[in-house]
């Protein structure tokens, strides 16, 4: 019985030896060379440029190599894409019938440019159609389907060492050091997992993601479960070191109604933990309904100033300036972007020696006003609640809060905002406050 087991190792062990020996002399890999260009462009509607030869790699699986690889757009002044290579790993037997199923992709060294000059016929084309129905859409899928005459199984996608310049308007930002894996898990379930950094103005944001993707009813609908997204922020615009904390929830997004939902949301900036739920309609105005909770939450280290910066700074007396231009601007424009609804619950704030409890924000934002419904909190042995609103809509900017203030400790207060004093008292107070700047 072990030898007929044996017997049987070896025959496979040599018909494997056989194939791969044939496949490097009998096929050669170039032949795939316009295959995979015109595939590439009947599916994208991109051109795909492929330099130097294809080579075979055998172990530890069958791959093709390439030489520098180049993703362009029709007509672009420059190309989306270029990589120092590419490796194609590939199913051994169909490339005996001359057919070619891919089943891992893997690109090193890539620059990916997402700016005006890497847009050419092809992204004028897209942005330029009109959305269709779903119907429309799911009939243009079916004949895309019968009309491929090829079988596709990509299992993994992985990025190495690539970079990405998104372009904003006129500002350029790099994503460095790239690396990034997505892995086919199950019919319609990916997974990804991708880290890199940002490099930007002496401020670098680095990060790694972990995600599970759900896409059976993509398009119109996909649930990411963000298992880990792990950051940290280096500035010198914070006083702190660095702000480093993490994101987890599960997201679902529907096409249909571009909605987008969360569930068991929770992230961390330094010590401090928040946990919420986030809703957001994209049609046409965005509106945004957000819930954030927190036990605690610590200001003092983002508040200290560098004392080191503070020394080497020279007090100068200056006349003062009078101005007798008015402004004109309203600082408060970006609300007429969206429309909103928030709720904050904080149980204690600390910000240096003052404390704050049981603090309750709800706000709505629409049509560029937003109406402070409730802000109240505990402090100082007292109590301070306050109504408002914000204007964005008008010419000049308008702040007007209500406040009502009972029975506020005095020493309490003068204590926790560290001035010397001999007062006992309550304080109670309330009012109008208007402002016409954020400043």
């Amino acid at each position: 019985m072990i030898k007929k087991i044996l017997i049987t190792l070896l025959i496979l062990i040599l018909l494997t030896a056989i194939g791969i020996v044939s496949l490097i002399v009998f096929v050669d890999p170039n032949n795939y060379r316009g295959f995979i260009s015109d595939t590439v462009k009947d599916k994208t509607g991109y051109e795909l440029t492929i330099d130097g030869n294809l080579r075979w790699h055998i172990w530890p699986q069958v791959s093709i190599l390439t030489d520098s690889v180049k993703l362009s757009d029709i007509d672009a002044k420059k190309p989306i894409l270029t990589a120092d290579n590419m490796r194609l790993d590939v199913e051994l037997f169909p490339l005996f019938s001359k057919k070619l199923e891919v089943k891992n992709v893997f690109i090193k060294s890539a620059i990916i440019n997402i700016t005006d000059e890497s847009k050419g016929q092809v992204y004028k084309h897209k942005a330029e159609q009109q959305p269709t129905t779903d119907d429309t859409q799911t009939t243009q899928t079916k004949q895309q389907k019968e009309s491929s005459k090829w079988a596709f199984t990509l299992n993994k996608l992985e990025v190495s060492d690539s970079t990405v310049v998104l372009q904003n308007k006129d500002d350029f930002i790099n994503f460095r050091n790239i690396n990034l894996a997505i892995i086919q898990k199950s019919d319609k379930k990916i997974a990804i997992d991708v880290k890199g950094n940002i490099d930007r103005n002496q401020q670098n944001f680095s990060y790694v993601a972990d995600a599970d993707v759900d896409l059976a009813l993509f398009p119109e609908k996909a649930i990411i479960d963000l298992k880990k997204f792990d950051y940290t922020y280096k500035g010198l615009a914070i006083p702190t070191k660095e702000l480093k904390g993490n994101l987890k929830g599960v997201i679902n997004y529907l096409h249909n109604s571009k909605q987008l939902t969360s569930k068991d949301l929770s992230f961390s900036v330094n010590e401090n933990y928040f946990f919420g739920a986030v809703n957001v309609n994209f049609d046409k105005k965005p509106y945004i309904d957000l819930t954030v909770t927190s036990n605690e939450l610590n200001l003092t280290p983002f508040l200290e100033k560098d004392k080191k910066t503070n020394e080497n700074i020279t007090i100068q007396q200056t006349p003062p300036v009078v101005s007798n231009v008015t402004k004109v601007d309203n600082e408060l424009n970006f609300l007429n972007i969206f429309n909103a609804k928030a709720k904050l619950d904080i149980k204690k704030l600390n910000v240096n020696r003052m404390i704050l409890n049981n603090i309750n924000v709800t706000l709505a934002n629409n049509d560029g006003v937003a109406t402070f419904q409730n802000i109240g909190f505990d402090f100082a042995k007292g109590h301070i609640a306050a109504t408002g609103m914000a204007n964005g809509k008008q010419k000049y900017t308008q702040i007007k809060l209500i406040p009502k203030i009972t029975n506020i400790d005095l020493n309490t207060f003068f204590n926790q905002i560290e001035t010397p004093n001999d007062l006992e008292g309550l304080f109670n107070a309330s009012g109008d406050i208007e402002v016409n700047t954020l400043s």
